[in-house]
């Protein structure tokens, strides 16, 4: 609600100072008028019509420009999703991870403390780790406490964010929703469908709304849960400033995480790359942290920050199937963004 409020305060406050701009205008332009006996005021009425009509028409041509490819008949598919924009939300994403390390006011565990503190905790490290829950206990490394700060964060976003699917009240399915879709499907065919169905969910995507609230609101959600699994590592003399930094750094890196996850719901399917401890280093999908220390003998001791690979593929409705996580297995792909790990 808090988000919604200041969004739409801001809205006003740039509607009300467009507003006294247009105010101003008129009373300059009626006294311009007036001292050189200029337009009539019906001539003055004409020339405004005409402008919003000129700009009206020039706003469906951009939006049919737009829309076309989408809207083609038959097997044509509209095109993908930016690339670039979602390479650098990526890659935006994984600088916030950075930020976690400057955080001051952590404590470092024994395993036992780390593995019994709550049950998200024990499912992030098995997504870590890899192994058989029996084992888990013995299989934690030894790192320092910022890169098991920052390993558990990107379980997180893998598990919760990439591998679930993504529900908000804005693309929420409705009943008429399906009739359009039975409608699209009948006359223009699946292909149709998907073509229509990825255009109004890019148009969602980049809306202000959408960023400047949605996103936030459901990163604040997924921000206090990895809160609750985190507090355990922060010293209680530094619990009050450490916890509202990282509530801070969490909320960008799940931000930028949830963009990622709206902007590949259309176009190329994606699949995040998590290695596992103890999984041979691949320099084609892992970097090393510090950069430049791992090859291809080397066996991974912690996956700090996930990374992404595509392939092409055949457009889906989003909007009338649901949106699951993108975690299928591919036989061929191509890197987009490589994971970060400790060697």
């Amino acid at each position: 609600m808090l988000h919604d409020i200041a969004y739409y305060r801001s809205l006003y406050e740039d509607a009300e100072a467009e507003c006294k701009h247009l105010a101003r205008e008129k009373r300059q332009l009626i006294s311009s008028f007036k001292e050189t006996k200029g337009f009539s005021q019906k001539m003055q009425q004409e020339l405004e019509k005409k402008n919003r009509k000129i700009a009206t028409q020039k706003a469906q041509l951009t939006a049919q420009d737009w829309l076309q490819p989408y809207l083609a008949l038959g097997n044509r598919q509209g095109p993908a999703p930016n690339a670039g924009a979602l390479h650098s939300s990526f890659e935006e994403m994984q600088s916030q991870f950075t930020s976690l390390l400057v955080i001051r006011g952590f404590r470092a565990l024994p395993p036992a403390a780390i593995w019994e503190s709550s049950s998200d905790t024990r499912d992030l490290l098995n997504g870590i780790l890899g192994v058989a829950q029996e084992k888990t206990l013995e299989a934690i490394p030894d790192v320092p406490v910022g890169a098991m700060i920052q390993a558990l964060t990107g379980a997180a976003v893998c598990q919760w964010v990439f591998r679930n699917e993504f529900y908000c009240d804005a693309m929420a399915n409705t009943p008429l929703l399906q009739k359009y879709c039975h409608i699209i499907s009948s006359i223009c065919g699946e292909d149709g469908l998907a073509n229509v169905d990825s255009a109004a969910h890019q148009l969602l995507i980049e809306e202000a709304h959408f960023n400047d609230v949605v996103l936030p609101r459901l990163a604040s959600r997924l921000t206090e849960r990895l809160l609750n699994v985190l507090h355990v590592f922060i010293d209680d003399l530094s619990r009050s400033r450490a916890t509202a930094k990282l509530r801070q750094c969490l909320s960008e890196v799940f931000i930028r995480a949830l963009k990622v996850r709206s902007l590949v719901l259309t176009g190329p399917e994606y699949e995040d790359t998590w290695p596992s401890i103890s999984d041979r280093f691949d320099g084609r999908t892992m970097e090393t942290d510090p950069v430049g220390v791992g090859n291809m003998k080397c066996q991974v001791k912690l996956p700090l920050i996930p990374g992404l690979r595509a392939r092409a593929g055949s457009n889906q409705v989003v909007g009338c199937r649901g949106s699951g996580g993108f975690d299928v297995k591919f036989k061929s792909e191509a890197v987009v963004v490589k994971a970060i790990v400790l060697v």
